[in-house]
C-alpha cells in the first residue's frame, strides 16, 4: 500500500490535460501490475497464451491506455475500482472488474490486445 500511496501522491503533481499519457512512472506500475499477478485468472492467461504471451499483453494495453486516456481518466478508474473492491488491492471484486469493462478505452485495450496475443 506504501508504494499505491507514493505512486498516487507523485501523479498528482504531473497530472495534465493531455489526450495521452507519458508518465513513465505512472505507465510502468499498470505494466507491473499486468504482469506481476497471481491467481487462477493469471495462471489461466499464462496457461494460454504463455509468459512471453503476458508481457506482450500488458505491454499492448499499456500503449493502449496511453494513448487513449488520460492520466486523471485512467487514475480515477483504478480508484474507483479500488472503492468497488472494499479498498483490497490484490483482488479486485467483480464488480469492481465490471465497472472498469464498463469505461470504453479501457475495455478496448484489453479485448484489442487479449485478441493479439491469443490469434498469435
Amino acid at each position: 500500500m506504501n508504494r499505491f500511496a507514493v505512486l498516487l501522491t507523485s501523479l498528482m503533481f504531473s497530472l495534465h490535460s493531455a489526450s495521452e499519457i507519458n508518465n513513465r512512472a505512472f505507465l510502468n506500475e499498470i505494466f507491473l501490475g499486468c504482469n506481476s499477478g497471481s491467481g487462477p485468472d493469471y495462471e489461466l492467461l499464462v496457461n494460454m497464451v504463455g509468459t512471453g504471451g503476458v508481457f506482450e499483453y500488458c505491454g499492448c494495453a499499456v500503449n493502449k491506455l496511453s494513448k487513449s486516456m488520460q492520466t486523471k481518466d485512467l487514475l480515477k478508474l483504478g480508484l474507483d475500482s479500488l472503492a468497488a473492491s472494499g479498498g483490497n488491492v490484490n483482488n479486485l471484486s467483480d464488480e469492481a472488474l465490471a465497472k472498469m469493462l464498463q469505461n470504453e478505452n479501457f475495455s478496448n485495450a484489453i479485448s484489442v490486445c487479449l485478441a493479439k496475443v491469443v490469434d498469435n
